[in-house]
């Protein structure tokens, strides 16, 4: 999923502002305290609620990422749930074959620069050697994001349109990098 900063940025909020907005909808779709709410993350409160509803276990689609997977962990346990990860250590290019083969359908919603040119196109295994070099096929180190509109889980095919593409800098040692975002509506 994208983090608190990526989703406060590609709507042009500061994080505080994408993290308020969160705990007001977990306020509202959850029905859960404001006062509980309050003192938690948007996430600890959401796991909360699940863990309440007697959620036991949470899957997560975390490839390699071992530092991400550690952090998932220490806060399910915090509220006595345990993670599983069914693709840990897969091999990414085969899993976009699978995903394709399988019927579902995703499309790049938010890149780094290196693979600027591939927003709004659609991942299947054919778009693996237009990716920048050294980029996995996944986008499991952060090279991109992607919305799933399309799968046999899925009622019905989740219909959009592309909106304004936006372009985001942040520094990361001391290096101005860039990150691209297209509105879906």
């Amino acid at each position: 999923g994208l983090s608190l900063e990526a989703i406060a940025a590609s709507r042009g909020e500061s994080p505080r502002d994408a993290e308020i907005a969160m705990k007001y909808e977990l306020i509202n779709v959850f029905g859960l305290s404001p006062n509980l709410v309050k003192n938690l993350s948007p996430e600890d409160a959401a796991l909360l609620h699940y863990k309440n509803q007697g959620v036991d276990y949470v899957v997560h689609g975390d490839i390699f990422l071992q530092d991400l997977k550690e952090y998932r962990d220490k806060k399910l346990v915090e509220v006595g749930m345990k993670g599983i990860y069914p693709l840990w250590n897969e091999n990414t290019t085969e899993l976009v074959k699978s995903f394709n083969k399988d019927g579902f359908r995703t499309i790049i919603c938010a890149t780094n620069e290196a693979n600027k040119h591939l927003l709004k196109k659609e991942v299947t295994p054919n778009l693996i050697p237009e990716m920048a070099k050294g980029t996995d096929p996944c986008g499991e180190n952060g090279e991109f994001h992607t919305f799933c509109f399309a799968g046999p889980l899925f009622k019905k095919t989740i219909h959009f349109d592309f909106g304004e593409t936006v372009e985001k800098s942040y520094q990361l040692n001391n290096e101005t990098k860039y990150f691209y975002f297209v509105d879906l509506y």
